[in-house]
C-alpha cells in the first residue's frame, strides 16, 4: 500500500460556522486571537481548523491552555517545542529549527550527529539504519533543533523536547548520564557542537576516571568500553583529536 499525501486543510464541514459569525482566513482556518478567541464571543477555537501544525498532541495542549485561559486568565503554549514524528521504519522525529530555518534566518550554528550504527542498543536489535543530530547555536551552545531518523525515534525526541523547552545546551545534555546499553546514550554524544570531539568535549579528562589515571586536561571523543573474554575489568580505549590512549582497569 502506498499513501501519496499532496497536503492538508482544516475540515470545518457541519460545523455551521458561518451562522455564528466566526472568521475563517483565505485557506479556510478560523481566525484565532493569541488567548483562542474567535471573531465571536465566548467561541475559542483549537486543533487541526486553526493556524499551527495540525498534531494531536499540538490540539492537546491548545485545550489545556485555552481551558486555563477561561479560568484564570493566562494560559501558554510553547509552538517553538512542538515534536513531529512519522510512523514510517525507521522512524523520524523532530523539534525546533532546520538547518534551512538557521540558514534563512542568519543563525550562526553547529551540528552534532552521530549514526546508529555505532549504538550498541542498535547493532543488538539488527535495526541501525539513521542517526541523531543536534543543531546548537553557536556563540551560547544553546539547542536550536534536535532530528532523529532511527530506531524509536518518536520516543527519543521527547528528550529534545525538553531540552527547547528549557533552553538547555549541548553541554547539558552532554552531561547528563544516560543509560548503556540505550539508544538514547547517543543522545548525549550527538549533542555536541563540535564534530570532532562530540558530546564529550565538554568534559575533560581532569585526573581520569577511578584510579587516579593521569590524562589531565586532554578532551576526548568517547570512550568504548571492550571486555576481553579473560580480564575480570574493563579496557578502556579513548580517542581524542590529538592523541590515542588505551588503559585496563581491573
Amino acid at each position: 500500500m502506498v499513501l501519496v499525501a499532496v497536503g492538508r486543510r482544516p475540515y470545518v464541514d457541519g460545523l455551521n460556522i458561518e451562522a455564528a459569525g466566526i472568521e475563517k482566513d483565505n485557506k479556510g482556518r478560523i481566525v484565532i486571537d493569541d488567548q483562542f478567541n474567535t471573531s465571536t464571543a465566548n467561541i475559542k477555537c483549537i486543533g487541526d481548523v486553526t493556524f499551527g501544525p495540525m498534531l494531536a498532541h499540538k490540539a492537546e495542549e491548545e485545550g489545556i491552555a485555552a481551558v486555563e485561559f477561561i479560568k484564570t486568565g493566562h494560559g501558554h503554549v510553547n509552538y517553538a517545542a512542538i515534536p513531529s514524528v512519522v510512523y514510517t521504519h525507521p522512524e523520524v522525529a523532530w523539534v525546533g529549527k532546520t538547518e534551512q530555518d538557521l540558514k534563512a534566518e542568519g543563525v550562526q550554528y553547529k551540528i552534532g550527529k552521530f549514526s546508529f550504527a555505532a549504538n550498541s542498543r542498535a547493532k543488538t536489535n539488527l535495526d541501525t539504519d539513521g542517526f541523531v543530530k543536534f543543531l546548537v547555536e553557536k556563540e551560547t551552545d544553546r539547542i536550536l533543533g534536535v532530528h532523529i531518523i532511527g530506531p524509536n525515534a518518536g520516543e527519543m525526541i521527547a528528550e529534545g523536547v525538553l531540552a527547547l523547552e528549557y533552553g538547555a545546551s549541548a553541554e547539558d545534555i552532554a552531561r547528563t548520564t544516560h543509560a548503556h546499553v540505550s539508544l538514547s546514550n547517543r543522545s548525549s554524544t550527538s549533542s555536541s557542537s563540535d564534530l570532532f570531539s562530540l558530546a564529550h568535549s565538554q568534559r575533560s579528562l581532569q585526573g581520569g576516571r577511578a584510579g587516579g589515571d593521569k590524562w589531565q586536561g586532554h578532551s576526548y571523543v568517547d570512550f568504548l568500553p571492550i571486555i576481553p573474554p579473560s580480564c575480570p575489568g574493563y579496557s578502556y580505549l579513548v580517542l581524542s583529536p590529538k592523541s590515542l590512549w588505551t588503559h585496563n582497569s581491573t
